[in-house]
């Protein structure tokens, strides 16, 4: 289980490479295989190549990707949350 970290011992490579790996196991834990991933990850978005099956639409793969990594993103960098409520506005 990943540790929980505040705002004061996080760094934004932490968050990079946690959102990386967090895909990739929404990847392979739903019938899906990363073809490729681009090195230009930046804090709020990914680039991966990602096949999935015909019966899954392009919207549900991305719904199931980004479902389970910001949960767990959530869990282990609360603040973030925060962050995300408020650009709701």
């Amino acid at each position: 289980m990943d540790s929980v970290q505040t705002p004061q011992n996080f760094t934004n490579d932490a968050i990079i490479e946690a959102t990386k790996r967090y895909v990739i196991e929404a990847i392979e834990n739903n019938d899906m295989r990363l073809i490729a991933e681009v090195d230009r990850t930046l804090m709020d978005h990914v680039h991966m190549f990602v096949s999935f099956p015909p019966r899954m639409s392009a919207s549900q793969a991305v719904n199931i990707m980004k479902g389970c990594s910001s949960r767990r993103l959530c869990m282990r960098f609360p603040h973030l949350k925060n962050l995300h409520e408020k650009s709701q506005l």
